[in-house]
């Protein structure tokens, strides 16, 4: 941990009197100006202290203290004034959040006792921040080695989950992508709460009870509800919260959020984690792609074509069946198209006859299963 102190001022007449006041007691750095101060903050930085002088020509102490504050977060800042307005210090202190607002002249023994003040405060800093991140690692580690015990054919889809979300968060210049990946491994800790015998029904895409369907339906909640009170998992769990969430704002929760007020991490969870599971029943990546592309609101069609440029490729049939016929998603069923095989539940139930017309009626039915996810797809239809 560093001690060193920078001093900013633009006058080096003043700079070279607190290096002189003080080498004997601190660890100096001193600046002539904010951009030499920036500089120095870039190269020889972090510093556990950094004292500005509020006028400078070009940028002030003010805008170079903020600058600070967002480049190194965990440096004390302090800051000397020629202001001897009290009402103005005091705005200057509460806009700022700087640690102490000193006035020019400074008498050596209140600078010293304010540097030393400063430094107690970066140790408190830095060392409730080290313990944060200690508590926050094992936190996580506890709940993803629950996840595997309890959860293991769940668990196992996370780490190549990972591996896509590294991909797409570089297809869409994504920086901050820990909550992301953080969510996407224990985006399914909520299913521990399920029955033991609901679980394999859930991955098996089986037809469930109303019953059923309400308890898993409020997973995702339940995720959240087990990581918001967890320091700096936050956002994880608000990803949690809507990663089940449509574009269209339908589905769970039911509230008013939809489209682009939907946390980005969500929504590229919603489309990795609806992959995945046509995946694991069975479908290719491609084929599960193009029957996703086709679900008319439910996903972000920015990051729907980027998951498509990443991972599949453009085809319009199923290998092995009549070039006049299609594979479709709900969304691109409509009247009159003609069903060339049985149009099934996800539990091999059947909804409609192969060789039957799509009427309107037959279309709202097959919407309505198409929302609890209980079609099987593709839908396979003959070319109109």
């Amino acid at each position: 941990m560093s001690d060193t102190i920078l001093f900013v001022d633009d006058d080096p007449r003043i700079l070279a009197a607190i290096e002189r006041t003080l080498r004997r007691d601190f660890t100096l750095c001193t600046a002539v100006g904010a951009e030499e101060g920036l500089s120095k903050l870039e190269h020889a930085g972090p510093f556990a202290v950094v004292v500005a002088d509020r006028q400078m020509p070009g940028m002030d102490g003010i805008r170079f203290l903020s600058v600070v504050r967002e480049k190194s977060p965990d440096s004390v800042r302090m800051m000397l004034t020629g202001n001897a307005d009290l009402e103005a210090m005091i705005q200057l202190v509460n806009e700022t959040g700087i640690f102490r607002l000193l006035t020019k002249p400074c008498r050596p023994e209140v600078l010293s006792k304010a540097l030393r003040d400063a430094l107690t405060q970066h140790h408190l800093v830095v060392n409730e921040r080290e313990l944060l991140d200690r508590t926050l690692k094992g936190s996580i580690k506890i709940l993803v080695d629950l996840l595997a015990v309890l959860a293991p054919d769940t668990f196992k889809q996370r780490h190549r989950m990972r591996e896509r979300i590294d991909t797409i968060a570089k297809r869409l210049d994504l920086t901050k992508t820990w909550s992301l990946h953080v969510a996407a491994m224990l985006s399914p800790i909520g299913l521990i709460t399920l029955p033991p015998e609901l679980a394999p029904k859930v991955r098996g895409g089986h037809a469930l009870t109303e019953d059923e369907r309400a308890l898993v339906e409020r997973v995702p909640e339940i995720g959240r509800n087990l990581l918001v009170n967890i320091p700096r998992l936050q956002d994880v769990a608000q990803i949690i919260y809507y990663q089940e969430k449509c574009y269209d704002g339908l589905s769970f929760p039911n509230d008013t959020v939809k489209g682009e007020m939907i946390p980005i991490g969500s929504r590229v969870l919603k489309i990795l984690n609806d992959l995945a599971k046509m995946e694991e029943r069975g479908r290719g990546t491609t084929e599960a792609l193009i029957i996703m592309r086709e679900c008319e609101g439910w996903y972000d069609p920015k990051i729907m074509a980027a998951v498509c440029e990443c991972f599949g490729q453009e085809i319009k049939t199923v290998a092995g069946l009549p070039d006049s016929v299609l594979a479709i998603g709900i969304g691109e069923l409509c009247s009159g198209h003609v069903l060339y095989s049985n149009l099934e539940t996800t539990d091999g139930q059947i909804v409609v006859n192969a060789g039957e017309i799509i009427t309107k009626s037959i279309l709202e039915s097959v919407n309505d299963l198409g929302r609890l996810n209980a079609v099987r797809l593709p839908i396979l239809v003959v070319g109109k």
